[in-house]
C-alpha cells in the first residue's frame, strides 16, 4: 500500500483554494493553445504560504511502503519437512498441497476432473462450479486384452516455482520413483497393477505370469514361511514392542502397565498366541520377541488379525516373498529394467496401461504429486531409451535426502524457510493459475484444544479445531459480541455406524429369517430414534448426520428412504410435526411391533417373553474412553432406556481402549458395536460387507452389487448398485445403523481474512487450499 504525504496535484488544489479565499475572487482560466494559464491577484499576506506550498510540490515524492501481512495458519501437528513422494502426517500433507500440484483435479464430491486444461463445470449443492487442473486424461478399457489405458496430456504452461517447465519427463520420473522397490512401504500406487510394474519391482520377468495357485503353493513352502517370519513378522513385532514400551507413563493404559510392570510381559500379553507361554520366565526381551515370532512363523494372516484387525493386511508383503522365491527357482527368469505400462507419448504426454478394470486406479493416479526431475533426480541420467530414469534403481527412497527442509513444487506457494517453529511460504509467481493474492503464508502449531482461541485472539488466521460440542460452544462464545469467526464443516472419508451382528442377534440361530430381521429392526428402531441427538451432543453445530453407509451421500439422492423410519406395516413412524414426546411414543410402538413380528410375547405395551431361540437381553460394546466420549454413545444409552421401558435389556460395555473392543469384535462374539468405516470417493464395499464380514451376513444379491460397484465406471449403474446395497443392509438384514459422517472443522477469522474470497461449499475433497491463489488477507 502506498501513502503519499503530499502530491503535486494536492498542492495545486490547495493553492487555488488559497488564492480564492485570500483574494476574494475565483481564479481566471484562459486557454492558449494546449497550455493553461491561471491568473489571479495575490496579496503580500499569502506569499509566504504560496512559497511553502511550492516548496512542498518541488520535493521528491515520499512513499511509505507497508509490508503485506502474512496469512497465518495453525495446524494441530507441526512439521517443517515435506516431499512430493509421500506424506506421513497432517503437516506434511498440508505443506505438500500448497507447494506441489496433483496430477488430476477433483470436484467437491471428490470425483476426477477429466478435462483439467480447459476446465469442467460440475453441480454441487444445486450450483455449478468450475474446476481446472494441470492435465487432461482419457480412460479406455480394452475388453479383449482386459486392460485399461490412461492417456494423460499435461498443460504446457505449468512451471515449478524456480521457473522450470513441468513436462512428461517429470511425471515419468515421479512414477518410477513411486514404483521403486525401496518405496514399497510408502507408495500408494504400488499394487494398482500397472503392466510390468511387478516384474520391474521384483526384477523378475516371470513375476506377472505366476498364478494364484503358484503363489499359494509357494506360501506353504518352508523357505517362504521363514522369509515371512524374518521379513514381515519380526519387524512388525519389534515395531509393536516400541509402542508397548511407550505406554508406560500414560495413565490411560495404567490398567495394563500396572498388571505387567515389565514391557516384555505386556508385549507377550498382547501378542502371544500360546496360552501356556510364560514370558516372566524369560529374562531377555529379544528372546521374548523371537519366541513370539516363532509362534506366528509364516502365518501373516494371524499377524494381521492381531496387529491390524485385518487378516489380509500383510498379504501383499507375503506374496512378494513368494514371488521372489519362485523367481529364484525359475530357469528362464531375466532381470527387468523398465515398466512396460508406462510410455512417453510426447513432450507433455504419458500413457499408463493397467491390467483389468478397477475404478479406484484413476484416483490413486490423480493423487500423485508431480516431482521435478531436475531437482530431486539427475537429469543427466534420465534416458528412457536406455531404461534410465534419473536415479539408481532401488534407491528412490534417498531422493529427498538433504531436501526435506527445501521442497520444490509447482503449487501456489514456494517453501522459503523454517525457523522457531514456523514454516514460511511465499507466493509462487510462476503458478499456472496466477500468482497468489496473498504474498506470504506462515504455518505454525496450535493444538486442537487451543485452535479456537488461536484465531479468536489473533495468533492465527486459520486453524483446525476438533469437531465437537466444546468447539461449537467456544465459537458461539467468541462470536457473541461480534461475529469474528467463520467455521466451515468439512466432511471426511469415512463414517461412524452402529453394527448388529446377525450371527449373534437372531431368533433360533437363523440369521436371515423374517423373525430375526424383525428382531434387529426392533433394536435398530429404538437406537436410531436418538441418532440426531447423539451426533449433536458430541459435535454440536459442526456434526454431520448421515443416513447412508460409506461415502454414498454423493451418489444417492433424497429419493432413498431413511433407515428404520417405517413400521411393520410399511408406514412412516414419524411425521415432521411430531413433538419429542410423540416421536418417543411412535418409536416405542414401532419397536414393540417388530418384537411381536419376531415372535416375542407383548402384553400391555411390554415384552414379557422371548420365543424359542430368542433373548430378552443384548450387549453393546463401544470404545468411548470409559466415559461415554463417543458420537454414538448417547444413541446406545438412550436407546437402552427406551428398550428397558418395554422389558428389553441392552447393556453397554464402554472400553477405555479401542483394542479391547476390537478383541471382542475379532472373536465374532459381539452383538452390537459402534465403529468407523474408512471409505473413499467410490466406496470399496467388498472390504465392508463381503466374505467373513463383521455383520455375519452372506447374500448372493449383495455380493453381485459389490462386484458391480468394484468394477463399474458407469455412474447410473453404480447408483443402482449402491441403492440395492442399502435395501439389503437396512430392510433385508437390518445390520447397520449409519450415525455420522466424519468431519473436520476449519476456522477462519473474518476480521483478517476476506470471507468473500473463500470457496463456497468446501468439502473434504475441495478446500480453501484448492483456491489458495484467491484468498485475500485483510
Amino acid at each position: 500500500m502506498k501513502i503519499r504525504k503530499l502530491t503535486f496535484t494536492a498542492v495545486t488544489a490547495a493553492m487555488c483554494m488559497l488564492f480564492s479565499s485570500c483574494a476574494g475572487e475565483a481564479p481566471k482560466i484562459t486557454e492558449q493553445s494546449e497550455a493553461v494559464t491561471t491568473t489571479t491577484t495575490v496579496t503580500e499576506e499569502t506569499k509566504t504560504e504560496i512559497t511553502t506550498l511550492a516548496a512542498l510540490a518541488s520535493e521528491e515524492e515520499t512513499i511509505i511502503k507497508e509490508e503485506p501481512k502474512p496469512l497465518t495458519v495453525a495446524l494441530n501437528a507441526y512439521g517443517n519437512t515435506c516431499n512430493p513422494f509421500y506424506q506421513s502426517g497432517e503437516s506434511e500433507e498440508f505443506l505438500n498441497d500448497l507447494i506441489g500440484v496433483r496430477l488430476f483435479a477433483r470436484d467437491r464430491n471428490g470425483r476426477i476432473i477429466y478435462n483439467g486444461i480447459n476446465g469442467e463445470s460440475r453441480i454441487f449443492g444445486g450450483k455449478y462450479y468450475s474446476y481446472t487442473g494441470i492435465s487432461d486424461v482419457t480412460e479406455t478399457y480394452n475388453e479383449e486384452n482386459d486392460e485399461t489405458v490412461y492417456d494423460i496430456r499435461l498443460r504446457t504452461d505449468v512451471r515449478f516455482s524456480d521457473g522450470t517447465v513441468l513436462d512428461a519427463d517429470d511425471l515419468i520420473f515421479t512414477l518410477y520413483a513411486l514404483l521403486d522397490p525401496s518405496m514399497s512401504n510408502v507408495s500408494d500406487i504400488q499394487g494398482i497393477n500397472i503392466k510390468g510394474e511387478v516384474n520391474y519391482r521384483l526384477n523378475s520377468s516371470i513375476a506377472d505370469t505366476l498364478t494364484e495357485e503358484d503363489i499359494s503353493a509357494a506360501l506353504a513352502e518352508e523357505e517362504v514361511q521363514q522369509r515371512i517370519r524374518d521379513t514381515i513378522v519380526m519387524p512388525v513385532l519389534k515395531s509393536e514392542y516400541e509402542w508397548v514400551k511407550s505406554l508406560y507413563g500414560d495413565n490411560s493404559y495404567s490398567v495394563y502397565t500396572e498388571a505387567y510392570p515389565n514391557a516384555k510381559d505386556l508385549m507377550a500379553f498382547f501378542y502371544s498366541v500360546d496360552s501356556e507361554y510364560n514370558s516372566t520366565a524369560v529374562a531377555d526381551e529379544n528372546k521374548v520377541l523371537s519366541d513370539l515370532a516363532d509362534m506366528y512363523g509364516g502365518n501373516y494372516e494371524l499377524l494381521g488379525s492381531m496387529s491390524e484387525g485385518d487378516v489380509a493386511y500383510y498379504r501383499t508383503d507375503a506374496v512378494i516373498c513368494a514371488i521372489e522365491y519362485l523367481s529364484e527357482q525359475a530357469e528362464e527368469n531375466e532381470p527387468v529394467s523398465s515398466i512396460s505400462g508406462i510410455q512417453k507419448t510426447g513432450k507433455f504426454g504419458v500413457r499408463i496401461t493397467v491390467s483389468g478394470s478397477n475404478p479406484s486406479v484413476i484416483y490413486e493416479l490423480g493423487d500423485i504429486t508431480v516431482a521435478p526431475l531436475h531437482y530431486y533426480g539427475d537429469e543427466s541420467s534420465f534416458d528412457i531409451t536406455k531404461s534410465s530414469f534419473g536415479f539408481e534403481k532401488g534407491k528412490a527412497s534417498g531422493l529427498i535426502s538433504g531436501k526435506e527442509n527445501a521442497p520444490l513444487g509447482a503449487g501456489p506457494y514456494l517453501y522459503e524457510r523454517s525457523e522457531s517453529g514456523v514454516v514460511y511460504l511465499a507466493a509462487n509467481e510462476h503458478y499456472y493459475k496466477g500468482k497468489p493474492v496473498t504474498a506470504n503464508i506462515e504455518v505454525k502449531q496450535a493444538v486442537a484444544e487451543n485452535a479456537v482461541a488461536a484465531v479468536s485472539d489473533g495468533t492465527a488466521d486459520i486453524s483446525y479445531p476438533d469437531g465437537s460440542m466444546k468447539t461449537s460452544e467456544e465459537i458461539d462464545s467468541a462470536n457473541e459480541a461480534l461475529e469474528k469467526l467463520y467455521a466451515a464443516t468439512i466432511s471426511k472419508d469415512g463414517y461412524g455406524y452402529i453394527g448388529i451382528n446377525a450371527r449373534t442377534v437372531n431368533v433360533g440361530g437363523n440369521t436371515d429369517s423374517a423373525e430375526s430381521i424383525a428382531l434387529r429392526k426392533a433394536l435398530a428402531t429404538a437406537i436410531y430414534l436418538y441418532r440426531d441427538a447423539s451426533v449433536e451432543n458430541y459435535y454440536g453445530d459442526v456434526g454431520i448426520k448421515t443416513d447412508y453407509p460409506a461415502a454414498l451421500s454423493s451418489w444417492l439422492g433424497e429419493e432413498y428412504q431413511k433407515p428404520y423410519s417405517l413400521n411393520t406395516d410399511g408406514e412412516a413412524i414419524y411425521t415432521e410435526d411430531m413433538t419429542e414426546k410423540e416421536r418417543f411414543s411412535a418409536a416405542k410402538a414401532a419397536s414393540l411391533g417388530f418384537f411381536e413380528a419376531a415372535g416375542y410375547t407383548v402384553e400391555g405395551g411390554i415384552v414379557t417373553a422371548a420365543p424359542e431361540g430368542g433373548s430378552m437381553s443384548f450387549q453393546a460394546v463401544i470404545a468411548a474412553d470409559g466415559t461415554g466420549n463417543h458420537p454414538c454413545y448417547y444413541a446406545l444409552d438412550a436407546g437402552s432406556k427406551l428398550l428397558s421401558e418395554i422389558g428389553i435389556t441392552l447393556s453397554i460395555t464402554d472400553t477405555a481402549d479401542a483394542s479391547q473392543m476390537w478383541t471382542i469384535i475379532d472373536s465374532g462374539s459381539q452383538q452390537i458395536w459402534a465403529a468407523v468405516w474408512e471409505t473413499g470417493v467410490q466406496p470399496r464395499l467388498s472390504t465392508m460387507y463381503s466374505g467373513d464380514n463383521l455383520y455375519g451376513i452372506a447374500d448372493e444379491e449383495l455380493d453381485e452389487c459389490i462386484e458391480i460397484s468394484a468394477a463399474s465406471k458407469d455412474n447410473e449403474e453404480l447408483k443402482t448398485a449402491y441403492g440395492s446395497c442399502l435395501t439389503i443392509l437396512f430392510e433385508e438384514y437390518a445390520v447397520e445403523i449409519p450415525v455420522y459422517q466424519r468431519s473436520d472443522c476449519v476456522l477462519f477469522s473474518t476480521l483478517r481474512v476476506n470471507k468473500d474470497t473463500l470457496p463456497e461449499n468446501m468439502t473434504g475433497y475441495y478446500s480453501w487450499i484448492d483456491e489458495a491463489e484467491l484468498i485475500e488477507k485483510k
